[in-house]
């Protein structure tokens, strides 16, 4: 999608760079991702698509749908996130402004990016009233933000550290150097290729700062937070050196693949150690999650429905509200879908006062938490522990 978006809009120069750039950040993408959740990875996948669509609105209005319908899809994913895609399209409005001009099409946008929130809100509610909406909205967001221990250059640190960023600096020197030597030939005393390359990336530029600072002055942070900003920074970097060596071509072909190939090199010089040294998820079990789900299929197989509908409790450190005992939903998914449990939030004094529910445990807690569950009856033992609250 972004290679053709490239090809459209920039020129072929640009296309070819971008998967090596790409690739010297996917490893580290892949395995944190990986970390994450799926829905962290379509939340990207949208955020692009919208940012795609914003874009192509200068040219294309209509495009103001796709933008709409991938906004709404965004905050399925990932909910109040979202919002960053809405700031980011407030601050292109200057330079799409023609295509407000056309109310309907506005209407029509904002309706297409609500119909599927809303229509979930709605069936959700029937279920438990406007308890999670408020809880999504309100509850975990301001807990998050408001019991935050991150600092205010912590995003900034891990941006400007990562590979995409290094690439781009390299890249800008390489620019520079190739620029002087264009003004030098050519005897032109003014370089206008770097203002209009602002000019023209301005959304870019927006997308790759705006996600960083946001989550920069909330002090609430993970990892894959800026994912979405080394992304647009990817992008920007294929066209800078798309640029340069679309110039350099005209001047001294041999200068241009020079330069090619020191960029394809800088990338390499990432992607061989990431994938030497990050990547190592083959053998060694699996992701918690995956491990999780496959003991949920596991008990399925072997009790069927005999614990359906129990309340069940879940320990385990890698959960971002461990300590608060909250199911997250890449674990709540499973354990409802294949063993129709009541996933319910709370520790282990909870279980212990709950007659006839189960409890969830990760193996590695064990000898935290063996004194208190000795003598009940373990129902599964695998990556995770399985008890009952019947004593043997």
């Amino acid at each position: 999608m972004v290679i053709l978006f490239l090809i459209r809009r920039d020129n072929l120069y640009s296309a070819v760079l971008f998967p090596f750039i790409f690739a010297a950040c996917t490893p580290f993408f892949t395995f944190h991702m990986y970390r994450a959740a799926e829905m962290d990875s379509f939340f990207n996948l949208f955020f692009v698509i919208a940012m795609i669509s914003l874009y192509e609105i200068m040219y294309n209005p209509r495009f103001m749908y796709l933008y709409g319908i991938s906004l709404g899809l965004a905050f399925m994913c990932k909910g109040p996130h979202a919002a960053l895609i809405f700031m980011i399209g407030l601050l292109y409005i200057p330079r799409i402004r023609e295509a407000f001009k056309k109310r309907s099409r506005v209407v029509i946008s904002a309706f297409l990016a609500a119909l599927l929130p809303v229509a979930w809100m709605v069936k959700r509610s029937m279920f438990d009233g406007m308890q999670f909406i408020d809880t999504l909205m309100f509850g975990e967001t301001v807990d998050r933000v408001s019991t935050s221990d991150e600092n205010f250059s912590k995003p900034i640190i891990d941006f400007i550290g990562s590979n995409v960023m290094q690439l781009f600096i390299i890249t800008m020197i390489v620019a520079a150097v190739a620029m002087a030597v264009i003004r030098l030939r050519s005897g032109n005393r003014s370089i206008t290729v770097v203002t209009i390359f602002i000019k023209e990336n301005y959304l870019l530029l927006v997308w790759t700062v705006l996600p960083v600072m946001f989550f920069a002055i909330l002090k609430s942070y993970l990892d894959w937070y800026i994912y979405t900003s080394l992304l647009a920074l990817c992008i920007l970097v294929a066209r800078l050196g798309g640029i340069v060596i679309k110039h350099l071509v005209r001047k001294n072909p041999t200068v241009a693949v020079i330069t090619t190939g020191l960029i394809v090199a800088a990338s390499f010089f990432f992607i061989v150690p990431c994938i030497k040294n990050d990547i190592n998820l083959a053998g060694t079990g699996g992701h918690p999650v995956d491990e999780f789900t496959q003991d949920m299929l596991n008990f399925a197989a072997q009790y069927g429905d005999e614990y359906a509908g129990r309340n069940v409790y879940l320990l385990s450190d890698f959960r971002q509200y461990s300590k608060q005992g909250h199911w997250e939903c890449e674990y709540v998914a499973p354990a409802e879908m294949y063993c129709d449990f009541v996933a319910v939030d709370g520790t282990l004094d909870n279980f212990l006062s709950d007659d006839g529910s189960l409890i969830i445990v990760d193996k590695d807690l064990w000898d935290k938490y063996s004194s208190d569950l000795t003598g009940h009856v373990i129902l599964q033992d695998n990556s995770y522990l399985i008890f009952s609250t019947d004593m043997y």
